[in-house]
This record gives C-alpha cells, structure tokens and sequence, in this order.
C-alpha cells in the first residue's frame, strides 16, 4: 500500500518534501532527503511497477497535496515509461504556478537520485523526460507517422468470416468506423454496450443503419467492466456470429472535474471502463484467434486538459495495454488511436466542449474525416502501436512537435502555426521600404504584389514544411484577387502550407486586406527527386524551334512596351526584343539581370525559384500579342522550374484557347541552346481593361491588333495577318514572304490570271499595299483585304471614285463625333475594293452593322462581312485604313442522277 511520508526541516534543510511511494522503499526515501535539501518544496509520486488501481488514490492525493502548498512548489513522477504522465499534465494545466517533472527511466535505473534533483532544480513550468539505460537523456515529440502502402481488399486479412467486437454501446465514433470497417470489409459486428434500444433512439437509429448496410451484426447488452457478463456476452456473440476475430474498445466514460474536485471513486471508474474494460474483452476471447486489436484512446493522455486527470490518465493507461498485448501477441495487429477531438459525435459533442476547444486552436475532426482516416490505418502497418490522430491542438506547453528550424528566407517571418511535415502557417509584412520592387509594380497608382512574387513566397513555404531543398512543381495554381498594398504603404499577408494524404502541398496566400478570410492566391506544390529534374532540363522544346540570333523584329521593348502597354518599371523591364510576334505566338528575349535589390537591408535576398522579374517578363512577352487590352494572370495548370539561369533566356509562348476576356497559353522558357528552364501548361490570362492608344502603333504592333480586334466581332473563322514595312520589298516575291508570314508556313503561293494570290492545301490568302506597307490575310473562309492611305480629296474626286449612292453614304457618316469625309470616304473606298477581291460587285447592297468607339465598323451583305478601320502608324504621315471581307467558303455539290424516266407532256 503507498505510504505518505510527511517531514518537518530537518536540520540544515531548506526544503519541504512529501514523498508518496510504496512501503519499505528506501531508495524513495533517500530521494526525499536529498530533495529535502535543496531551497524548493514539493510532492514526489514514485511509480516503480505497473500501475494500478490502487495507485490512482495515490496519484490523487499527491495532487491534492501539491495544490495545498505554496506557488511554485514542484511535482515529480518517478516512473517506468509511463502511469503518471497524463495526470500531471492534467495538474499543470490546471495550476500552472505549480511546476511538474515526468521523469521516465528503466527499472534499473530508477533510482538515479542526482539525475533526478538535477532535472527538479532545473525545471520552472513543465518537462518530461526519459533516459535510457545508457543513460541518455530524451525528451518527447509528436512527428508525423511513417505509413505502409494500404492493403488492398483482396489482400487484407480480415473478411466476410471475421466477428468484429466493438465496445462502446453502439454508439459513438466508435459506431461510426465499425460500420464504416464493416461496409469496406464484410466483417459482421458484434456490439456491445450497457444501453437498452428500446429506450435509448440514438442505439435504436444506429443498429437500424447497420442494418439497411446490409451488414450482418449482433447487439448484446452488457458492462464491460463486469467480468462476468463480458463472458456471458462473449458467448451469446460466438453462437449468433461465430468467434470473435477482432476487437475494437471504444468504450469509455468522461465526467470533467478538476483535480481539487475529484475523487478516488470516480476517478477508479473512469479508469476502470478503459482497463478492466479491454482487460475482460481479452480474456473473454480466444486472444490466439484476434487478428487485430484496435483501443481508441484519446490525445489528451499526451497533452492533458483541465478537468480531465482521469480521463487522460485512462487513455495513458490503455495505449501501455494495448503495446503489451502487441508484444505478447506479435502476429495481431495492435493499434490505439489516440483521437482529438470529434465534431458530430464522441465525448466532444456530448460534453457540449467543440466551441470551447476550438477556440483555444483546437480543430475537430469531423467524422467523414475521422472514419475515412480509420479505415486507412487498419489497413497498414506501423511499427508503432499508438498512433496521434488530430487536426490543429493548440500549443499546450506539456506537448511539441520536433521542429526543425525554419530556413531563412524573406516570406518566413512570423510562424503562427507548424506541424512540420503537415501544416505550417506564417505570416509576413509587406512594405516598401522592406519591398522597394512594390514601387516597380504599380497599376493605377496602387502597389500590387507580383503574381511571380506569390508563387516565390508559396514555394518557400511549401519547401520549408516539407524540409525539401528542390524548387517544386506547382499544379492548379490560381490567382484569385490581387494583393494591395495599403495607404501605408505596409499591408501582412499569410501564406498556409498543408501536405496531403498523397505527399502532395496545399499552399494558399491570404492578406489583411480581406481579414486573412480568403485566398488571393493558391496552388498545389508537388516536390520529386533532384534527379528528375535534372534529366527533364535536357529535353528540347516542344512548342517552337530554338531560338536564333540572327533573327530579331524591330520592335523596342523599353519605348515600344514599357510605359504604354505595360505597366511595369524598373527591376521588371526585362525584355530586350522579338524573334516572332503574332496574335497567337511570340518568341521573345529576356534578360535575367540579378544584381537588382529586391529586399530591405538585413532580409535575406535567396529566391528558390531563381529571379522574379525574369520569370515576370514572360508574362509581358504575351501581352504584345494582345495589345489593346490589359491582361493579367488568373492562374495556370502546372509550371515546371527545372533549374536557375543568369542571363540571357528566351519565352517561347503559343495560344491555346480564348474564351471571350480568358486567355490559355503554353509557355516554355529556354536558354541560348534552347534547353527547357521552365515549363508552363494552360497559363491563364484575362483581359481586365482597354488599353487606351493615344499615340501611333509600332507597325510590328499593327498585325496582332487587327488580327485580335477582328476575332472578337467580326467573323467565325479566324483571319490571320502579316505586315510589313520595306522600301525595297520587290514584288511579288516581296509579296509572297508576307503571305507566307500570315499563313504560318512556307507553302507556295500562286496567282491566277487576274492576279490573285493563292495556295495549295485550301485556305484561301489576299493582300494589299500602300506606301512602303505590304499587309497580307489568309483563312480557311474566302476572304479579301485592302490598305489605303487617307488622303484629302475633293467631293466631286470622292463622288466619282464611289458613286453617287455610296458618297451619300460618306457625307452622312462624317458628321458624325471625329468623322471626316477623307477617312469615312477611304474606308468606304477600302470596302468596294475588299468587294471586288473576294468576287462581288461594287454594287452589292451593303448594311451597317456594328460601329465601336475605337473607330471600327462592320458592314454585312448576307454572308459577307466587311470590317474596317483607320489606325495611326508611327513613322507614316497619313493613316492608313485597313478593310477585310470573309465570307463561307462554298462547297460545290454535284447532282448525280441514277435514271430517266419519260412521261407524257401536259398542257
């Protein structure tokens, strides 16, 4: 029987110690008196055997003693492995003031008295400890559990002929995964419980559910802490089922008190139902036969909770049952899942405690979750048996997780939350002192942060939680909303990582801008070997030819983009020119100078992602194929980083689709040997506003306008176009490069005796001059094109050209707002012209169908279209007007007759 020992100050003591052990245990005793000595009191609980239930009075007292005593007084367990753990977390919880010792060692080192007064005097809150017999000193950690591929269902080794037993009453999570198990397996259920269906609903809604599962089951009343009527139960289950093969314990009692509240009774029958529980199931069956053995214990036995000593020591109590059992039983599979807390069922939502926990971090798991987690992990093997199954718990200070130090790197400011290898959340400041490249990204005079910036920020994340040094892959990344910088200047923005079942990352980036409620940014990062990504670096590209030297468009990015179609200064100016530019393709060059200042002084500079700005540029290589409207990236299906390079890179971009406003392209990045740096799948634009162009286009611009603007309102079939500009083009072949330039391939181009171009192969081509400009279309659809300068001319010169019906026409549409009779005249000139080209007379009756505010019009006659417009081109004194007609292609039909018939004429 344990024995209290009460001391006054001996002489020459500074201490006041009480000691709680069991008889004639001297070496205690020996304990006591060198603590006794030392300028601390306190309480020693001195384990050195299996605990009982008989230690239960002893652990209660002991803590009933120390709450007695002065703030600051010290409470010690002395055990072997385990017994007190539970119950003394639960004391520190509840009384923090009093500082709490687990101290662990084996049998043969229990009494290694100056060991012990050391980690005494040095604790001031709480510790646990274990040494090994070698002497070396441990402290426990949560770390994320090694899983075993899941056994199949025709692999897994329980069936259709297996009894499964589950205690708990048939109600309950433990319920809910035995019929879950039950569905996946065919086992049949063995319930038992002290609950009568007749009067308890919620027994009577689950066994009918049971049944409608078609699963074959068995209800018995009976307490499992009654050995006897276990054994009576046991029975009547092997005569209506068969042997029992598995068991699941559930069972379990929760009645909260705290420690100066509780006593011996009720504590003993909390106990009792986990232990004496388990231990008359086990005798009950022939334990030869279990196959599996599962016991649901519960989390807090590691971390304690106020007003919950007996319960966290019952669970502590059955996780040692259950490994010695596994130990006595090696081919059963053993396993005690020791939960957090349930939303929807279990002692949580009886107790009426979810909204209380969840508000000290503590998320619920919900029970699709828990029972889907359930059934995956009996299915695998661990070479553990206790296993912590939780969503977020808080930061209790009797429980850490092994935290690796996080890198450091400028997005990993401030941890709020990290589970490594599951979850980790941080946040960081943004400002422009500390982010002076937000002064480069400015839209409508607010600093935005980059998109390239997010995916930067989210890889840091990702890669710190998964402690991997390889830059990920990102898959279905979105870019929601942007990200502002505040009237200060400053705004915090959250990065959350949280890793998959399947190894793959979660990352989302929020902001205080919208009270960290939703996502502005999120991806899904998947991380593989270093070699993978080496080999895939090698491949050549697969969407253009590799970039050459030789070939450049005068286009001048810093006077021609910078400043007027794109918004970007400074350290994001990074494109240097074109190899091709069209409507749906480009190929651009781009420079990835890093000597730029990214970060404040003090922050660290290292991208994991190489530099920013470089990988920005490919998205402003696109927007000269768009450039009459403003588009921004909205997210992508997968980019791949093979590796880092300084220096020059080129973008290689080709669309895939557009949707109205949404834009998807491919996109691969590759240095001068055309080697893949990064790989881009279904990058995601949309077109958010117009873009006003008050000066004269860039005639490389010219092409890919018209061809845009003539896609989104006036035809069916796309219409491609090619111009150029030489003063010593020499025609036709001249003419002929133009052509093949708008076909996109260098198929032969012929001319019928009139002079019309055309091709082999079925689509049909046309081209105009004017001055030194050469513009050429083609399309599968039969179309037509014409270039004019606007230039003054008399009413009576305009009259004869068009006619009087059509000069009327003019005269009308130039008193409209900036109407001119030259440029109503030209364009209508430029119509009559397509006209002729694509076959019909001048004469055909034309209708106005559409006229825009940036100057187009579109003019229809049945199934001929016509769209024109006047444009500014710099470098040319005069507009020019560009027309385009397109019409269906007609498919001739022959008639073939099979016979002749001959009747007699009527009048």
């Amino acid at each position: 029987r344990p024995r209290i020992i009460q001391t006054a100050k001996a002489s020459g003591a500074v201490g006041r110690w009480q000691l709680f052990a069991p008889e004639n245990c001297s070496a205690a005793e020996t304990l006591r008196e060198s603590l006794a000595k030392t300028e601390t009191n306190g309480v020693i609980v001195f384990l050195p055997k299996k605990p009982s239930l008989e230690n239960i009075s002893q652990l209660l007292e002991a803590g009933k003693t120390v709450l007695l005593q002065e703030k600051g007084s010290r409470f010690v367990v002395v055990q072997n492995g385990w017994g007190g753990s539970g119950f003394a977390k639960t004391l520190h919880l509840e009384n923090p003031g009093v500082n709490v010792c687990v101290l662990n060692f084996p049998v043969a080192r229990l009494l290694a008295v100056e060991e012990i007064v050391a980690e005494v005097l040095a604790n001031n809150g709480f510790i646990e400890v274990h040494f090994t017999e070698a002497g070396r000193r441990l402290e426990p950690h949560l770390q994320l559990a090694e899983f075993s591929p899941p056994e199949t269902k025709s692999k897994f080794y329980m069936g259709t002929e297996d009894v499964l037993l589950v205690t708990g009453g048939g109600k309950g999570i433990a319920a809910e995964c035995a019929l879950a198990f039950a569905r996946e397996t065919g086992v049949k259920l063995a319930l038992v419980g002290r609950s009568d269906p007749k009067t308890d609903k919620e027994l009577a809604d689950n066994l009918a559910r049971i049944t409608a599962a078609g699963v074959r089951s068995s209800y018995v009343r009976a307490d499992v802490t009654d050995a006897k009527a276990v054994r009576a139960a046991v029975a009547k289950i092997d005569r209506e089922l068969g042997p029992v093969t598995a068991v699941l314990h559930g069972a379990g009692m929760n009645t909260p008190q705290l420690i100066s509240a509780l006593d011996a009774a009720a504590f003993q029958k909390t106990v009792a139902v986990k232990i004496s529980g388990a231990e008359n199931i086990l005798a009950a069956v022939d334990a030869e036969k279990i196959k599996m053995f599962v016991t649901f214990g519960s989390i807090i036995a590691r971390t304690g909770l106020p007003g919950e000593a007996d319960y966290a020591t019952a669970n502590e109590w059955l996780a040692a049952l259950t490994d010695k059992f596994s130990t006595q039983h090696p081919r059963c599979r053993c396993l005690t899942l020791e939960w957090s807390v349930w939303s929807g069922a279990g002692m949580g939502e009886r107790l009426g405690r979810i909204e209380s926990l969840t508000q000290q971090g503590i998320t619920p798991i919900t029970v699709d979750e828990g029972v889907r987690v359930f059934c995956e992990l009996v299915r695998q093997s661990f070479k553990v048996t206790s296993l912590v199954v939780t969503g977020r718990f808080g930061t209790p200070p009797t429980l850490t997780m092994l935290e690796p130090e996080l890198p450091l790197r400028r997005f990993l400011e401030r941890q709020r939350v990290f589970y490594p290898s599951v979850e980790l959340v941080v946040d960081t400041e943004l400002s422009l002192p500390a982010d002076p490249y937000l002064a480069d990204h400015v839209v409508q005079k607010q600093p935005l942060f980059p998109a390239v910036m997010g995916l930067e920020a989210m890889a840091q994340v990702a890669m710190a939680l998964t402690g991997s040094t390889v830059a990920p892959t990102f898959e279905n990344v979105e870019f929601l909303r942007p990200v502002a910088v505040g009237e200060k200047n400053k705004t915090t923005i959250r990065i959350a990582a949280l890793r998959r079942d399947d190894g793959r990352v979660n990352v989302c980036l929020r902001s205080e801008e919208t009270d960290f409620q939703v996502d502005h940014f999120r991806a899904v990062c998947l991380f593989a070997g270093e070699d993978e990504k080496v080999s895939a670096s090698v491949r050549p590209s697969s969407i253009l030819h590799p970039p050459s030297s030789s070939a450049s468009i005068a286009l001048n990015p810093q006077t021609d983009l910078y400043g007027r179609i794109l918004f970007h200064t400074g350290r994001f100016c990074r494109l240097r020119g074109y190899q091709v530019l069209k409507a749906k393709e480009c190929v651009a060059e781009i420079t990835a100078d890093d000597s730029a200042q990214w970060f404040g002084p003090y922050l660290p500079m290292e991208f994991v992602l190489g530099n920013p700005a470089a990988r920005d540029a490919a998205l402003h290589a696109i927007q000269a194929c768009i450039p009459h409207l403003r588009i921004l990236p909205t997210g992508m299906e997968r980019l791949e980083i093979f590796h880092h390079e300084t220096g020059t890179r080129f973008v290689h971009a080709k669309e895939r689709s557009r949707d109205g406003n949404n834009f998807i392209y491919d996109v691969e990045i590759t240095n001068g040997c055309g080697e893949i740096i990064e790989c881009w799948r279904g990058l995601k634009l949309r077109a958010v506003e117009t873009i006003a162009h008050s000066a004269a286009w860039p005639d490389v611009l010219l092409a890919p306008y018209l061809e845009r603007r003539l896609e989104e309102f006036a035809t069916r079939t796309p219409v491609r176009f090619a111009l150029t500009r030489s003063l010593h083009a020499e025609r036709p072949a001249g003419t002929d490069a133009v052509i093949q330039r708008a076909l996109g391939t260098a198929l032969r181009v012929q001319r019928r005796p009139d002079g019309k171009p055309f091709v082999a192969g079925g689509e049909t081509v046309s081209a105009a001059h004017a001055n030194d400009f050469t513009l050429a279309v083609a399309s599968n659809d039969d179309v037509a094109c014409d270039l004019e300068e606007i230039s003054a001319r008399t009413e009576n010169v305009w009259r004869d050209l068009l006619g009087n019906e059509t000069f009327r026409l003019t005269q009308r549409l130039a008193r409209e707002p900036s109407g001119s009779v030259d440029a109503a005249a030209t364009k209508l000139w430029s119509v009559l012209e397509c006209l002729k080209k694509i076959g019909l007379p001048v004469t055909t009756p034309l209708v106005m169908d559409l006229k825009t505010d940036d100057g187009w019009w579109l003019l229809r006659s049945g199934e001929t279209t016509i769209a024109t417009c006047a444009v500014t081109v710099r470098g040319n004194k005069l507009p020019l007007v560009v027309a385009v007609a397109s019409r269906p292609q007609k498919i001739s039909q022959t008639l073939k007759i099979k016979s002749f018939a001959l009747a007699p004429a009527r009048i």
